[in-house]
């Protein structure tokens, strides 16, 4: 009978666990002259050129990207853009950008004074998506912060607390890679960069880790497990 109950008390903490409970923390601000290996620099010969980090090739057919190597749930991503004239950050992209959701920062052939959004599948783009301007001038210096909860992705600008805009995309990648996009050419001011890159999120397949509050419902079932043990002598 004990032994019973000591299975469905287990059964019980495995449900009451998180999922995913581990994070992850990656920062680059490209100081040391060359960027992370982490960056897959896989199209647009991408170098971290004068301390910021671009795209020396920049083509937007294809499209330039360098992913990050973590398969992402939920997320929050922090970049500086130098220069900004048409660049982007890749949202839960597969390993090939052929689905993924693309924030283009400025676009519109070197016009943009806002963002917008590409949803991609099967490597096929969609139209401007939630486009919204008149926020920055091409060339300026901003700061673009991008938060992905469930299906929605919000975007701040220069450290605001409101979204300038968001896309809630039904159906969309639940998780995927993070990286980056760089058709920056020479903007009014120079050319487009990147710098102070963060990272901080959840990723797929991390071993559950039980939070304090499962902790403490563990202590306490062992305990009423003991006290019926002790009974039953």
């Amino acid at each position: 009978m004990l032994g019973r109950l000591v299975s469905a008390f287990a059964m019980i903490l495995v449900a009451a666990s998180p999922a995913y409970a581990a994070s992850i923390s990656f920062s680059d601000d490209f100081n040391t002259g060359t960027a992370s290996a982490q960056w897959s620099n896989t199209a647009g010969t991408w170098s971290a050129t004068s301390f910021n980090y671009l795209a020396t090739a920049p083509t937007n057919s294809p499209t330039t990207f360098t992913l990050l190597p973590y398969d992402l749930l939920d997320f929050t991503v922090d970049v500086d853009v130098n220069n900004a004239s048409d660049g982007g950050i890749w949202l839960r992209s597969d390993a090939t950008r052929s689905n993924a959701l693309l924030l283009v920062i400025g676009g519109n052939s070197h016009t943009g004074t806002g963002f917008y959004f590409h949803q991609i599948v099967g490597g096929v783009f969609s139209g401007n998506l939630n486009s919204v301007g008149g926020l920055f001038t091409q060339g300026d210096e901003i700061h673009v912060q991008v938060v992905v909860a469930g299906n929605t992705y919000s975007v701040y600008l220069n450290g605001g607390s409101t979204a300038v805009t968001s896309l809630t995309w039904i159906g969309g990648p639940t998780s995927g890679f993070t990286g980056l996009y760089d058709f920056g050419g020479t903007a009014n001011t120079g050319i487009q960069s990147f710098d102070n890159f963060n990272l901080r999120g959840n990723t797929v397949g991390a071993a559950a880790v039980p939070e304090p509050a499962t902790l403490g419902l563990f202590g306490a079932g062992l305990g009423v497990l003991a006290a019926i043990r002790r009974r039953r002598r």
